[in-house]
């Protein structure tokens, strides 16, 4: 068990545990994020706070597909557009396969708003959360 300065009662960070799952459900509907327990076989760990004996936060590290696209030039717009749907449902069919129900774009600045509003319009992509990254 740890303990830290100003922390309110012993606070004790652990293991996620099934019996987790419906602190973690009050604590996520409190919130008004729509997070599910991390029971995802994706879910690669998952560490709860508890505060004398009650689940008061939780973390979870969940995998996720980040997509890229190379493309060479010369290819017309029609063409480009035919090429990329291709690989879109191409990879869906993969990643479903695989496991997973989502995938992920990280668009640099420079391509983010035009690439964005064809992803949107063209393949059913909606503009999700901003991102932040961290290296270990």
């Amino acid at each position: 068990m740890e303990r830290w300065r100003g922390a309110p009662g012993q606070m004790t960070i652990r293991e996620y545990r099934p019996s987790d799952a419906p602190a973690l459900q009050r604590i996520a509907e409190a919130s008004g994020f729509p997070y599910e327990a991390p029971d995802s076989p994706l879910v690669e760990a998952c560490l709860v706070v508890e505060v004398d004996g009650q689940v008061v936060a939780a973390t979870a590290a969940k995998r996720i597909i980040e997509l890229y696209l190379w493309k060479g030039e010369g290819l017309s717009p029609a063409a480009t557009h035919h090429v990329i749907h291709a690989l879109h449902q191409a990879m869906s069919v993969k990643l479903r396969n695989l496991g997973y129900n989502s995938a992920n774009i990280f668009l640099a600045p420079s391509i983010c708003e035009r690439f964005g509003r064809r992803l949107e319009r063209s393949f059913g992509w909606v503009r999700n959360w901003a991102s932040w990254a961290k290296e270990f």
